[in-house]
């Protein structure tokens, strides 16, 4: 996942002002807390599906030295 993602980001910024961190803690900040919102409309299946996709994430890239 961390190297799909690492691919994703080149493409997308060819400057190289983003990181794999900066994109995944983008992530975790503007849209995570949306969907966890106890006033969601996710279903709560949802929201324990999309929380342990973000600690998985998390730990995948704390394994390769994305951690912020």
């Amino acid at each position: 996942m961390a190297a799909a993602l690492a691919l994703a980001v080149d493409l997308a910024d060819d400057a190289g002002r983003s990181s794999v961190a900066d994109t995944f803690k983008m992530w975790r900040v503007a849209f995570l807390p949306g969907i966890l919102r106890p006033d969601s409309t996710a279903p709560e299946y949802g929201k324990r599906a999309f929380r342990a996709y973000a600690h998985t994430l998390e730990a995948s890239f704390g394994s390769h030295g994305f951690r912020s």
